[in-house]
């Protein structure tokens, strides 16, 4: 801002705080919007996705362009905060496809992508640099190139995303309940507050007959010594491991 636009340090920095405020306000109203589309079948789970996706992030990079041609300092802040605050819909893209296309590896997904996407933001620092070294002109090339390569994203995006569950992420056959769903349903049956009523499920038939097999050494029952009558004493040889009963009264 000092370079490109003759604006004070201490007054780009009050004025940098404004972008992510807005992007917060936007985050929030996104998700709302979003979930309205999908719960009222508007739109597709695919289709909210990459509006909101290729919204965010395609708005972000046309204002980009503006910051980078533009020579006056109200228009150029004013599309910084646009820019900053379009991304804010993108959250509610790209941010839970992971939970769409694959519930079970969402966490892994999203560290791999987070991951890769981590490392522009390492080569950031030097390509500004390389190109704002020698004159305040090079932010034009800066943001212009920010702007390309959200345009890029945004195309691969909104031709190969998805909304829906990917057969490899599909739980597989014996991993499934077979008969009934685990629910926990409040207040029903119940004289208090949280009171719930819980239905335990049972196991497919293959993975119960195996269970069955592997925990059965732990519920058989051990056989049951009877116990020696009374005014006897009871003696165990280690060689044979029989039991020897000796009557107190009659063999001393």
């Amino acid at each position: 801002m000092k370079e490109a636009l003759g604006m004070k340090i201490a007054d780009s920095g009050l004025l940098a705080a404004i972008p992510h405020l807005v992007m917060g306000c936007i985050v929030l109203l996104g998700g709302q919007l979003a979930d309205y589309l999908r719960s009222n079948k508007i739109l597709s789970t695919t289709a909210v996705r990459k509006i909101f996706n290729c919204g965010g992030f395609g708005g972000e990079a046309a204002f980009m362009l503006i910051v980078a041609y533009t020579t006056s300092d109200t228009t150029a802040i004013m599309a910084l905060i646009a820019a900053v605050g379009m991304s804010g819909f993108a959250i509610s893209g790209f941010n839970v496809n992971h939970l769409d296309i694959a519930p079970r590896y969402a966490a892994i997904l999203m560290g791999f992508s987070n991951g890769i996407g981590t490392l522009a933001g390492l080569t950031c620092p030097f390509v500004t640099e390389a190109f704002t070294a020698h004159s305040k002109h090079g932010w034009t090339r800066v943001f212009l190139l920010a702007s390309l390569i959200h345009f890029t994203g945004v195309t691969f995006y909104a031709v190969y995303a998805s909304g829906e569950l990917q057969e490899w992420a599909e739980p597989k056959d014996e991993e499934e309940w077979s008969n009934k769903e685990l629910v926990n349903k409040a207040g029903i049956n119940g004289s208090g507050y949280g009171a719930a009523e819980t239905t335990f499920t049972s196991l497919p038939a293959g993975v119960e007959a195996s269970y069955q097999a592997q925990s059965a050494p732990l519920n058989r029952r051990q056989p049951q010594i009877p116990s020696p009558p009374p005014g006897t004493i009871t003696v165990k040889t280690p060689a044979s491991s029989k039991i020897h009963t000796i009557s107190s009264g009659n063999d001393f």
